[in-house]
């Protein structure tokens, strides 16, 4: 039992040893290749040229997943919780997402548009 034991802690040990290597094996992005990265993408459209005119963003319930962290972290989570359901409509390849509030509420609303073939906030207010 005693054997089963000493066993078991060595195979737990080496366990969390190959762990540790196996994250640390992983390199990171670091600065200076974020900043490249970034640059090397704004100096050239190829995602543009790619998407050509087609929706990035298809669907109302991908436009409420993009908008909603967005949403929550400018104006509060409890207060854009409040305001569903949302009203949405996709026109002329922009997302346009307004709160809503009961008839006998007071306050104001969120809107947001979202250009759908990039995900880019185009404009983002809230009503007093």
């Amino acid at each position: 039992m005693i054997a089963f034991k000493r066993g078991l802690i060595v195979s737990c040990c080496l366990m969390l040893n190959i762990a540790g290597y196996s994250q640390n094996k992983h390199s990171k992005i670091g600065k200076q290749a974020a900043q490249e990265y970034v640059q090397a993408a704004l100096n050239n459209p190829t995602l543009e040229i790619a998407l050509a005119g087609k929706l990035l963003i298809k669907d109302s319930t991908l436009a409420i997943h993009i908008a909603e962290p967005i949403l929550f972290s400018v104006y509060g989570q409890k207060n854009i919780v409040t305001q569903r359901p949302y009203e949405m409509c996709l026109f002329d390849k922009y997302w346009v997402l307004r709160g809503t509030l009961p008839k006998e509420s007071d306050g104001g609303v969120f809107l947001i548009i979202i250009d759908a073939r990039n995900g880019k906030v185009i404009q983002l207010t809230h009503g007093k």
